[in-house]
Formats: structure tokens, C-alpha cells, sequence
């Protein structure tokens, strides 16, 4: 996938062993880039975990998605 600049910077920096924190609701970025993922709803993690399955979450996909997405 192709991203802004600043993205891709962030990437090299993660593939260079570094660790960055995202707050972000692309879901498609999400999935590409994070190892792990925490979803806050309202303050509180509702979830956390592999970003798939987090992304597969009924209790994520109430708040965020409003509908199941295939990952």
C-alpha cells in the first residue's frame, strides 16, 4: 500500500526495531502496520490484542464498524 510520507516514515522506523504509538482509524493502515492493537471506547480498552482478531471483535465492531468487515 502506498502511504503519506510521514507513514512511511514511521514504517522504516519499525522495521529498523523501533516502536511507535498510533492513533488512527484507518482500519486498512491499522491492519498493515501494528503488531498489536488497543481499541478505546469512550476512555476504556474494549479491546486489545492481534489486529485482526481485535478487528473481528463484536464489541469493536458495535462501536466502530457498525457492520462485520472481512480482515
Amino acid at each position: 500500500a502506498e502511504y503519506p510520507a510521514c507513514v512511511e516514515q514511521a514504517l522504516r522506523l519499525l522495521r529498523s526495531g523501533g516502536s511507535i504509538l498510533i492513533i488512527e482509524h484507518n482500519l486498512p493502515l491499522v491492519l498493515d502496520v501494528c503488531d498489536d492493537l488497543y481499541v478505546l471506547d469512550a476512555g476504556a480498552i474494549i479491546a486489545s490484542g492481534d489486529p485482526r482478531e481485535v478487528a473481528a471483535d463484536p464489541a469493536v465492531v458495535s462501536a466502530y464498524l457498525g457492520v462485520a468487515v472481512s480482515v
